[in-house]
């Protein structure tokens, strides 16, 4: 069965139903979580629902993973929401933010892109704006965040909740509350977890 599949009843969950679009961020518990694959498979599955546009960003601005594992078409839309962003770049403004669609669904995938040598620093803001203007754009989005990245801290709290994501063959449940616990602390709503790689897909 594919992660779509198996995700169906969450993206249902997610799904918009005379309410205001969601952001969720999808986290890992440890670094072979796999948690950028499940944050994919949540996108497809809630445009398998009917939810679109959705937005996936990727916060992972070294590597930029998502958009190199989907299709992507060549035009570019700016991150910069009314020239709001929840990053700062040292120097400013150097570098971007860029959403391109995927070639066969309306899912927007995030890129961060600059030239070689450009940018110099790079942290996140903690922004509630920005993911509300988000939440009015996008029929859903979904946040991929890093292993132990810093921007968790800043942007989960601006979400509707977060989903972690645990590997059944490595991650304790101690661990896995320990996270949840951790993420509670910084003022961001736990929804659930959903363990990767089990022989049957479990959610709490």
């Amino acid at each position: 069965m594919s992660i779509e599949r198996e995700l169906e009843g969450l993206a249902r969950r997610l799904s918009p139903q005379g309410m205001s679009s969601r952001a969720v961020m999808v986290a890992p518990v440890s670094a072979s979580a796999g948690a950028s694959t499940i944050a994919a498979g949540l996108a497809r599955a809630a445009v398998a629902q009917g939810v679109k546009p959705v937005w996936l960003y990727d916060l992972d601005f070294k590597n930029n993973p998502q958009s190199d594992a989907f299709r992507l078409n060549g035009q570019a839309y700016s991150g910069a929401l009314s020239g709001r962003r929840f990053w700062r770049t040292v120097p400013d403004n150097a570098g971007r933010v860029a959403l391109r669609r995927v070639e066969d669904q309306p899912i927007y995938v995030s890129r961060f892109e600059r030239a070689p040598g450009q940018v110099r620093s790079l942290t996140f803001l903690d922004n509630p704006d920005y993911w509300d203007r988000a939440r009015h754009s996008a029929g859903l989005t979904v946040v991929d965040a890093s292993y132990q990245s810093a921007a968790i801290a800043l942007i989960a709290p601006n979400m509707d909740g977060v989903i972690l994501v645990a590997d059944a063959r490595t991650d304790s449940r101690a661990a896995t509350e320990a996270a949840a616990d951790h993420l509670r602390a910084q003022g961001a709503q736990v929804w659930g977890v959903v363990v990767n790689r089990a022989r049957t897909a479990a959610r709490a």
